[in-house]
């Protein structure tokens, strides 16, 4: 980035971080904040996003945008969902979603509410890890 570029990216951190939504609720919910960010962009920091992307954000956090576009390309796709599911069926004693969750968490390091906000990485991490574990 060129020094205005850095300049820019700068202030707009700034202004995501006085925004009137962060302030009101993600300040204090930073696993929900840093969930956001995963799904709306597959980051899990604000300081990782493009210039584009952080005015999206800082415009949404400002009540100026009312959604923010889901970023499809690196999430789990649905073979992947459907087969991690599979395998937790074949070995879990209990196959409930909160205890492949909490698998997920285990493996992860991140918390995720459902299994369809997983990352296309994080699922080809998981997916031998089960494979070893129905063997």
């Amino acid at each position: 980035m060129t020094p205005k570029q850095q300049l820019l990216h700068k202030s707009l951190i700034k202004a995501l971080h006085i925004s009137k939504r962060y302030t009101q609720y993600y300040r204090e919910n930073k696993e929900e904040y840093k969930e956001l960010l995963q799904e709306h962009f597959g980051k899990d920091s604000s300081t990782k996003l493009t210039i584009e992307q952080l005015i999206n954000l800082v415009d949404y956090m400002n009540f100026k945008k009312d959604e923010l576009k889901v970023y499809r390309s690196s999430l789990i796709t649905t073979q992947q969902q459907t087969y991690i599911q599979e395998l937790w069926a074949a070995y879990a004693t209990d196959t409930s979603q909160s205890a492949l969750l909490e698998f997920v968490y285990r493996q992860t390091h991140k918390r995720y509410l459902h299994l369809h906000m997983l990352t296309k990485k994080e699922a080809q991490k998981i997916i031998p890890v089960l494979k070893k574990m129905t063997k």
